[in-house]
């Protein structure tokens, strides 16, 4: 059994909420020190195949879901190595584990392929959409699983026409009633929980030294805290984001 203790922080009743509507995974941008695997010990968590999260830890968070890395692989020029990740995804405790292994050569096939080799060897794995593939690949994911994700690259992600993007990826996702069909993982779309009905979303600004709230920030207004007590505070601030519950119009996403 692992020396680090469980416990559960007083922060947690207060989201609650959050943690039931939806699940916000925090990533730790990279960096596996114990101040920072320390920071979100008891919270959902998103690891990355290209900096993994240290094994003992894995029982020390509520759920983890992991990523391939693949966006890091692409900025350096590499490739995510398939039998390697999924021998990675094999050896750990985790929740969600991303399908998608491709940056610069993706298309649906591939990452369809990719997915499914996963899932056949017991992964939990989940397809992903890109902004720019057809709509008939987003209907056939709606069709055919009951988790997937969406994302795009951050060359992309900022601007209104990731919001159309998004608007038109939910309406073919919900039913009548604006409702998600199947559940939704958006990747690095926190700030865009207040206007679609995400059932999960990912973030690393809080660990990054510009975030809002960022560790650095806590840190150099308040150097006297440890580091559970400063992921309260990140906690605290995200739990009272507002969150969407239903997709219908834009100016009438309904949220609570």
């Amino acid at each position: 059994m692992s020396s680090l203790a469980t416990s559960i922080t007083p922060v947690d009743q207060l989201v609650s909420k959050l943690m039931i509507d939806m699940r916000l995974y925090f990533g730790l941008d990279g960096t596996t020190s114990y101040a920072r695997l320390e920071t979100m010990r008891g919270q959902y968590v998103l690891d990355t195949f290209y900096a993994p999260i240290p094994h003992k830890w894995h029982s020390q968070y509520r759920g983890i879901f992991l990523d391939s890395g693949a966006y890091s692989a692409w900025q350096r020029g590499e490739t995510v190595d398939r039998e390697a990740y999924a021998d990675y995804a094999l050896s750990g405790e985790f929740d969600v584990v991303a399908g998608d292994l491709r940056i610069a050569d993706a298309n649906p096939d591939q990452t369809l392929a990719d997915t499914e080799y996963l899932r056949r060897l017991g992964i939990p794995a989940i397809p992903a959409y890109h902004q720019g593939e057809p709509w008939e690949y987003l209907d056939h994911l709606v069709a055919t699983y009951d988790y997937i994700g969406l994302g795009c690259t951050e060359e992309v992600s900022t601007g209104q026409s990731v919001t159309d993007w998004l608007y038109r990826c939910f309406w073919r996702i919900c039913d009548d009633d604006g409702h998600p069909k199947v559940r939704v993982h958006g990747f690095r779309f926190t700030a865009r929980m207040a206007n679609f009905p995400f059932y999960s979303v990912d973030s690393t600004s809080w660990a990054q030294s510009e975030g809002s709230p960022s560790v650095a920030s806590i840190s150099k207004k308040y150097p006297w805290l440890l580091p559970l007590e400063i992921g309260d505070l990140v906690i605290k601030y995200y739990s009272r984001l507002p969150r969407c519950t239903r997709l219908t119009e834009p100016e009438q996403t309904e949220l609570f």
